[in-house]
């Protein structure tokens, strides 16, 4: 590299060039160097179709190859991940704080795929997150980082610190219950023992401590890795944790209305060992098949497991109309596959998929792919009335399962999904956060929604949306599958 304009190889000149769509080798990701003449990759459009790159240096231009003679390029080897450090100090210093958040910004930079439908400028966020590094309390540092990140909309996202300055740390108390966001208020679906003589089940959470909960949720926020589409459920979520005992008064509205003040001490967190008396907002079932009223069958696709195909397919067969259940993320990705199959007399397709092949160091100049996914039709087709279950806890695999659900014309139930799929990448910075460093998640994949419209930030919506029902926690009821069950026997 250098400020002279590097010569273009002949046709035939052996050359070696990169050929990535990630930052590491790894799973799906690629990042290798591959040789043979100039001519032969560059006719591999994943190539760069430039033989340099051009950029500045204290204003002057700098010219990088990014193709080099074999024989130059003979010492280099495929990146596998970050060199392993004994670090003496922690990232909370100043010049690893920074080197840290670079890293991290260079990875989104270049290998984010989601920056044609996600409307941020990613540049002027570099300078944000150094200047945080330079910020007294590394809690603070990092707490402006996630906001930087918090704008990729990326639900993936995750960063792990070391617990001495994470914007997490020392969560050592819990509520003695758990508010979830039910019909658009807080309210209360589980109760510690220790607590059931202070509230009830259903009672909304209206102030902590003479604060609008509003306001609470918004702080909340501030401090956790979410995206607008799902900040409101993730940031009352995150209040269940607490990071000392101090007394706490809140106020609550029971369903007719009346309010009522309470004083409590949130428990250690030890005590969540105890069952807390309610349910989860969204029900988990542990078995993968049960027939429910009047022969309709409850086919929990998420428990599903390979070995157990035979024989579940076997149960459905008497079925006078099927529940399948995907409100939460499956346990065994083969077995849901093949379950699919059996729903479809044709060949499905998955969401568009596609890959960035980085040909030059510039992610807008990347080579967009795209990826092909179809399940086969296993066996004869299970012709019977079906409806599709799908939550707000739906993320990821989960949504690729409800996208070839829709490419086979089957209803989807329930709320919008969590709206982000696509494989992860996982880097860690000076040897992750056991040793002071860092770990961090993003999305290495682009997906989106089977028209093209964007999937991440908005999540699959319901044909029919049936949201968790207040009433159905203080009645301790499924409503989703209740609903499910009506619907399918309304259509035999």
């Amino acid at each position: 590299m250098g400020a002279a304009i590097p010569n273009e190889p002949s046709e035939e000149s052996r050359v070696s060039s990169w050929l990535a769509n990630s930052s590491s080798d790894d799973s799906v990701f690629t990042r290798k160097l591959i040789s043979g003449t100039y001519k032969s990759l560059q006719d591999d459009i994943r190539h760069a179709q430039e033989w340099f790159f051009t950029t500045h240096l204290y204003n002057e231009p700098l010219h990088i190859p990014l193709y080099l003679n074999e024989h130059e390029s003979s010492h280099g080897r495929i990146y596998n991940g970050y060199d392993m450090y004994d670090m003496s100090h922690s990232i909370d210093e100043t010049e690893l704080c920074m080197s840290a958040a670079s890293h991290i910004w260079a990875e989104i930079q270049h290998f984010w795929p989601y920056f044609s439908e996600v409307d941020v400028n990613c540049k002027p966020e570099h300078k944000e997150m150094l200047s945080a590094c330079l910020l007294d309390d590394p809690q603070d540092t990092w707490q402006t980082i996630f906001t930087s990140m918090n704008l990729l909309q990326d639900q993936h996202i995750s960063i792990h610190l070391p617990r001495h300055i994470s914007p997490s740390r020392s969560f050592e108390w819990i509520l003695p219950f758990k508010p979830y966001m039910v019909e658009g208020k807080a309210v209360i679906t589980r109760i510690h023992p220790d607590a059931l003589n202070l509230v009830e089940l259903g009672d909304e959470l209206v102030t902590i401590d003479n604060e609008p909960i509003e306001l609470v949720i918004e702080r909340n926020t501030q401090v956790i890795l979410t995206s607008e589409h799902n900040a409101k459920y993730r940031g009352l979520e995150s209040l269940f944790l607490r990071r000392d005992d101090t007394q706490i008064e809140a106020t609550l509205k029971k369903m007719d209305g009346t309010t009522y003040t309470v004083l409590f001490e949130p428990l250690p967190i030890s005590a969540m060992a105890q069952r807390y008396a309610g349910n989860r907002l969204v029900y988990r079932y542990d078995y993968m098949h049960k027939v429910l009223d009047e022969g309709v069958h409850h086919l929990v696709l998420y428990k599903l497991s390979h070995s157990a195909l035979s024989q579940v397919r076997e149960q459905l067969s008497s079925a006078k109309g099927i529940v399948i259940d995907l409100r939460h993320y499956p346990e065994d990705f083969f077995a849901w596959l093949h379950a699919l199959g059996w729903f479809s007399s044709q060949e499905i397709s998955s969401a568009p998929m596609y890959e960035h092949w980085q040909r030059a160091p510039n992610q807008f100049s990347s080579n967009v792919q795209r990826l092909f996914q179809f399940i086969q039709p296993k066996g004869g087709l299970i012709d019977k009335p079906i409806v599709v279950l799908a939550s707000r806890d739906s993320i990821s695999q989960n949504e690729h399962a409800l996208a070839y659900i829709q490419n086979a014309g089957l209803p989807i139930m329930g709320e919008a999904t969590a709206g982000i799929n696509g494989n992860i990448q996982v880097q860690s910075v000076f040897s992750g956060p056991d040793n002071g460093g860092v770990t961090f998640i993003y999305t290495g994949l682009q997906v989106t929604q089977n028209d093209g419209s964007s999937l991440i930030g908005a999540g699959i919506q319901p044909d029919m949306a049936v949201p968790i029902s207040r009433e159905s926690i203080v009645e301790g009821a499924d409503n989703q599958l209740t609903r499910a069950v009506e619907y399918v026997l309304q259509q035999q």
